[in-house]
């Protein structure tokens, strides 16, 4: 230890002389005019040399001295561990499995794609697609239309190829197409038959034609037969000439009685239906024929623009009226066969107490004629007499002259 620090005080004693020595020397006077030489050449000062302080040699036993001090520190401090650099190696793709069948890498490096169609419930619509190309090649998605379906929603959407474990879903919404309205009508523009509604899938195709009944009448048609459903509806029409129908008057009285309740129609051949009902054991008579040669069908008149096809199903044909006295007996009439028990002047207003549908069947006089029109249900009468008659039958005299059955009646 003394003979390190007398090498220290020797250096010392050394450097603090040199720096005496340099501050005395003086400063080389710089040009201002440098030369050509000065100016074109750039010097590089040298680099200094360290000081080595001369020091005379340590005998063996100084030396040996400062062995054991330098081996004692290194024993002291620890050694500083050399850090090996590190070097990162990118992964082998073709060395690492798949995580999902949706996506795998083949033996050659091309990725593989599932696209898959299903609806909001998760139902498949189609058997799942397997795409197969290069990584970061141009994938391309094979869209798909489903009759009744639109597509809703694309999930994990890529233009590429590149790892997806989950795939590409293609999710399709059920959608209700509108429907497609088809008329039948003349020449005059009236309707033949009530509108088709044709309803299907949407872009499922439809395909209309005329009405058997009419299509060797067939003027005009639609200028497309067959398409597709969409989002907005369609009409359609075709238009015939249908063969006119015949008009018979009656040489004969006919009678029909009603055996299930019927609404009667405007027109012959017409769909278009009144709006009320021909009770059920009514009896009406019958003013002409209509015969349809398209149809082969019959329609009655019963006067006041009703009309009933001839059904044995819903109505009976007879040649008299049952409800109607014998001719040689009329009511009124000195050889009546009844007699008024009682009969009464009224200025009495009443209601007819039936529903608005259906009607009562107004008389000339009591078992007389009916009349072509019935009264509907609801209507405000006045009644100006009531009549009793010995069969203990009760009618009511309208202000108009007509009789109507006193029950069906409600006095206000």
């Amino acid at each position: 230890m003394p003979l390190l620090n007398n090498l220290l005080k020797g250096f010392k004693k050394e450097l603090n002389k040199r720096i005496r020595a340099n501050r005395s020397r003086p400063m080389p006077v710089q040009s201002s005019h440098p030369t050509t030489s000065q100016s074109a050449r750039t010097v590089t000062p040298k680099a200094a040399t360290p000081f080595k302080p001369q020091t005379p040699a340590p005998t063996s036993a100084e030396q040996k001295s400062i062995d054991d001090q330098i081996a004692a520190k290194e024993m002291i401090m620890p050694a500083t561990a050399t850090k090996q650099p590190t070097t990162h190696q990118p992964h082998d793709l073709e060395s690492v499995p798949p995580q999902n069948p949706a996506v795998t890498r083949k033996n050659n490096g091309m990725i593989r794609i599932k696209v898959s169609y299903r609806d909001e419930n998760g139902n498949a619509l189609a058997p799942t697609a397997t795409l197969t190309g290069d990584y970061q090649a141009p994938l391309n998605i094979p869209w798909k239309t489903f009759p009744g379906f639109v597509l809703a929603q694309t999930i994990n959407y890529q233009q590429t190829f590149f790892p997806n474990p989950d795939g590409i879903k293609l999710i399709y919404s059920r959608q209700q197409a509108a429907p497609v309205v088809v008329y039948h009508r003349d020449l005059n523009g009236n309707l033949l038959a009530p509108p088709e509604y044709i309803e299907g899938d949407l872009n499922s195709n439809y395909q209309v034609k005329p009405l058997d009944i009419f299509k060797n009448t067939l003027v005009k048609e639609p200028d497309e037969l067959a398409g597709q459903f969409g989002t907005n509806s369609k009409q359609l029409s075709f238009t015939y000439e249908p063969r006119q129908i015949e008009y018979n008057k009656l040489e004969k009285q006919m009678f029909v009685k009603i055996l299930q309740t019927i609404h009667p129609s405007l027109a012959p051949r017409s769909d278009q239906k009144l709006n009320m009902t021909l009770p059920v054991g009514s009896v009406w008579k019958v003013f002409q024929l209509a015969y349809d040669p398209q149809t082969d069908n019959i329609w009655l008149d019963l006067g006041g623009s009703e009309w009933v096809m001839n059904d044995n199903n819903t109505i009976e044909s007879m040649n008299t009226n049952p409800n109607v006295l014998p001719a040689d007996m009329p009511l009124g009439l000195p050889q009546i066969r009844y007699t008024i028990t009682d009969e009464v002047d009224l200025d009495q207003p009443a209601i007819v107490d039936m529903n608005p549908k259906d009607r009562i069947v107004i008389w000339a006089t009591p078992y007389g004629d009916i009349q072509p029109t019935g009264l509907p249900g609801q209507t405000k009468v006045t009644v100006t007499k009531n009549l009793t008659l010995e069969n203990d039958s009760h009618w009511s005299q309208l202000a108009d002259g007509f009789w109507v059955e006193t029950s069906y009646l409600k006095f206000i």
